[in-house]
């Protein structure tokens, strides 16, 4: 289970990494993928799974790709 917590805790830091980089708060991220702002703060803190719809808005919001999204991670 060690290698999963790794998994989404860069996940996670990554999301945060690209959404900052788009000048987006928390609320705004949240609001433009249709998910919880408590959502975000999980998934960025390594605690949350996102499904692969709420992965598919997130790169579309971030104007990236699933596969950018996760790149390295």
């Amino acid at each position: 289970m060690k290698g999963h917590a790794t998994y989404q805790i860069a996940f996670g830091k990554k999301v945060k990494e690209l959404r900052e980089a788009a000048g987006l708060s928390t609320r705004e991220f949240a609001d433009h993928c249709d998910i919880a702002l408590a959502q975000v703060w999980r998934i960025e803190s390594g605690r949350g799974n996102p499904t692969l719809e709420t992965l598919r808005v997130m790169a579309q919001t971030l104007n990236t790709t699933v596969s950018r999204l996760t790149e390295g991670v």
